[in-house]
């Protein structure tokens, strides 16, 4: 049943992400919209109860929880990583967020501020560091790259690594997590 819960998850990322390309490329009817929504609401029924706004304190401290019962467990390592996150626009407010992205220790950390000494910076705006960060899709990565959505400072090899990384279950499991407590 557990296996039948991945792929239906799976099934609708997957479907989230081509609306989501597609229409960057050619725009999407409203109709179609909804539509899409019915049916991966349908595929993966995430409860909003619990949800917190992405970045905020208590978004923070639900994801730090989520990925510390996961500490460890995980059978396939990221690639040793230092990134910090400029985000633009923060919601509704006109803020910058300043957050980072360690997986050196062989989890992934993800906290708010800056180190010292990143591999890389990543500059783009709340919608899509929500995107790459919540989601974990490759695919919406790249086309943000492309389109121009996302500014990399440092070596853009390192950040490529990530997408090569075969997907851990039980990673995947957690970003399930994430995503469903995410607003």
């Amino acid at each position: 049943m557990k296996l039948f819960a991945i792929t239906r998850r799976l099934t609708a990322s997957g479907l989230r992400s081509y609306v989501r390309v597609v229409g960057g490329l050619f725009g999407v009817p409203a109709g179609a919209l909804q539509m899409v929504g019915q049916v991966t609401q349908w595929l993966d029924p995430v409860s909003t109860n619990g949800s917190h706004p992405f970045l905020s304190a208590e978004w923070l401290d639900a994801a730090r929880q989520i990925r510390e019962s996961y500490r460890g467990r995980t059978s396939v390592a990221p690639p040793p990583l230092r990134v910090n996150l400029v985000v633009l626009e923060m919601g509704v407010r006109d803020e910058i967020g300043l957050a980072h992205i360690d997986t050196t220790s062989g989890d992934v950390e993800f906290e708010l501020g800056h180190l010292a000494e990143p591999d890389v910076t990543v500059t783009t705006s709340y919608e899509v560091a929500k995107t790459l960060i919540v989601d974990a899709d490759a695919n919406a990565a790249m086309q943000a790259l492309m389109k121009g959505d996302v500014q990399v400072d440092g070596d853009v090899s390192k950040l490529l690594l990530l997408g090569a990384v075969p997907v851990d279950p039980l990673a995947l499991e957690a970003t399930e997590k994430i995503r469903a407590i995410t607003s």
